[in-house]
């Protein structure tokens, strides 16, 4: 099988996960986010005043139990533990573990504590859900703000403990593959941590059903086969060094796409920050497709127009992720009803929002937010002639 492939992890992985319930969206990008995980500060775009470096924070969005994240999930890091050397964080997630995990490497098979002029030790945080490390109290902490700092992969660090002061940490490189419900984003997601940068920072991976049911699978010898190829492949990618570079063509496509974007009409890619740092998130991933089909150090116009799609796809689902995170109570309820109109696509009754929402809140609080809306020429209504029934619109 893997010789008929082509020399294109991401596709091989495809491949060998096609018979895994989890949607093909939630697999491509473990595929991506493992890539990006192994590679740690060896590899980085020049872009005038900073580097870009291709770590990610990838967040699986799925209704609980529908879409088998955490299995899609453990399928991808299973990869990194046998066959590269990235440090998995294991343990309770504080920022405080965060640090020490950064802070030892492996001498001899032994444990051994880095100076404090030396680099740190590049960290991929493995939680099936996001709740493990982003609770409300983790969130009214400096967990948020701190994950956002370290996402950059700044040159130095500043970090306090109580005990041992203020420490500085050298070149931190952190990923994170994890995953959550919307409605646990909708509950647990404060105002604070909508707008401090981490959610813009991270990629909300959403799915709304499985690929397909599958009641029993059991690799075949040629998916054993292929797994041990590609193995292979993701370490010698989890190898290269150096910096990577645009080809002419890659500019040009960057540039066209760069100097035409227009701002969204979801208010969520925009007030998430997402849109602000949409070109990072597509450079980050070009750089992993270049990876992927062995083009390094180019990235070349097939990349970034790939990486371009991609990232639009993540952008439009972002709303089904993050309705209703982030606002207070009054607001989240108008966040709902805004994006379930969103969702639909055409006009919608009264009682089919109400439908729809019920787990959500009451007819007196979808009767308050539709007035809201309408207060704010976000809707309209409008009864068709010879109707009984009235829609709500989008403006």
């Amino acid at each position: 099988m893997s010789d008929k492939l082509p020399d294109d992890f991401i596709r091989r992985y495809l491949v060998y996960t096609d018979n895994h319930e989890s949607p093909i969206q939630f697999h491509k990008w473990v595929a991506a986010g493992i890539i990006g995980a192994c590679m740690g500060r060896k590899i980085y775009l020049n872009w005038g005043h900073f580097k870009i470096y291709p770590n990610n924070y990838i967040i699986l969005c799925a209704g609980s139990a529908d879409c088998r994240k955490s299995s899609a999930l453990d399928m991808g890091v299973d990869f990194l533990r046998d066959f590269t050397d990235s440090k998995i964080f294991a343990g309770k997630i504080t920022l405080q573990a965060i640090y020490q995990d950064m802070s030892i490497r492996k001498v001899d098979g032994r444990d051994a504590l880095i100076h404090e002029d030396e680099v740190c030790t590049p960290l991929v945080i493995h939680a099936d859900e996001l709740g493990v490390f982003m609770s409300r109290e983790a969130q009214q902490s400096d967990m948020p703000l701190t994950l956002a700092a370290i996402y950059t992969n700044p040159r130095h660090h500043d970090y306090r403990t109580k005990t041992a002061g203020t420490n500085i940490m050298r070149e931190p490189s952190l990923n994170i593959l994890s995953s959550t419900t919307p409605a646990w984003i909708q509950r647990n997601l404060t105002a604070d941590t909508f707008e401090e940068g981490l959610v813009g920072r991270s990629l909300f991976i959403y799915a709304k059903a499985p690929k397909r049911r599958i009641t029993r699978h059991a690799l075949t010898a040629d998916e054993q086969s292929l797994r041990l190829t590609m193995g292979e492949q993701l370490k010698s990618i989890s190898m290269m060094e150096g910096e990577m570079e645009v080809t002419p063509n890659g500019l040009r496509a960057y540039d066209k796409w760069y100097q035409s974007r227009k701002e969204p009409k979801d208010e969520v890619q925009v007030i998430s920050g997402f849109y602000g740092r949409e070109h990072v998130h597509l450079l980050k991933l070009a750089m992993i497709f270049s990876l992927s089909s062995g083009s390094f150090p180019y990235v070349d116009d097939y990349h970034i127009e790939s990486a371009k799609e991609a990232i639009r796809e993540v952008g439009d689902s972002m709303s089904m992720s993050l309705r209703g995170a982030g606002a207070d109570a009054v607001m989240m309820h108008t966040a709902l009803v805004l994006n379930e109109l969103k969702k639909a696509g055409t006009p919608m009754s009264t009682q089919q929002l109400g439908k729809n929402l019920w787990r959500n809140m009451s007819s007196a609080k979808l009767d308050e937010a539709l007035d809201d809306l309408l207060k704010f020429n976000k809707i309209s209504l409008h009864r068709p002639k010879g109707a009984k029934t009235s829609y709500w619109f989008l403006v």
